[in-house]
Order: structure tokens, then sequence, then C-alpha cells
């Protein structure tokens, strides 16, 4: 994981309204910051994560579907062939 700090942050959007919108390339939603250690956090989206294999998709590392609203504790998707 590529290192991204807070103030990497607030510097990249410094002087932007608090009106103005962030949008995530490739459609992700944001849903929320989680702890992840003393001094890091993760920030999770929407979609689920599905990782490839390595042998075929060498510079691919995830890909991301859009959750299946499900009553069963587990949901199936399909993840579209790239």
């Amino acid at each position: 994981m590529s290192s991204f700090t807070v103030g990497d942050l607030r510097e990249a959007i410094e002087g932007l309204p608090d009106t103005h919108e962030l949008l995530f390339d490739g459609g992700l939603t944001f849903s929320r910051l989680k702890r992840w250690g003393d001094n890091s956090h993760v920030v999770i989206f929407r979609q689920v994560q599905a990782e490839l294999y390595a042998k075929t998709r060498k510079t691919i590392q995830v890909a991301f579907a859009p959750a299946v609203e499900s009553d069963d504790a587990v949901a199936t998707i399909t993840v579209p062939r790239l």
C-alpha cells in the first residue's frame, strides 16, 4: 500500500470550498474510514473487492463490483472479465 498521509490530503485540497465534492475514479463510492493501527486508517468503499488471478492480470491487483443486496449472509456476485 502506498503512503498517503492526512497532511498530503489537506495539502491536495487546500483552498477548495467545503461545498465541493470529492469524486472517486472508477465509480467508487466512499463508505467510511476504518482505524488500521495506531497511526493508520483505511478508506472503505461501498463496492466489493474481488482479487484477480496474478497469472492472467499481472498489473491489476483488485477489481470492484457493485454490492448485491441480499437477505442471505453471503451473496454471490459476478465479476466481469476484463
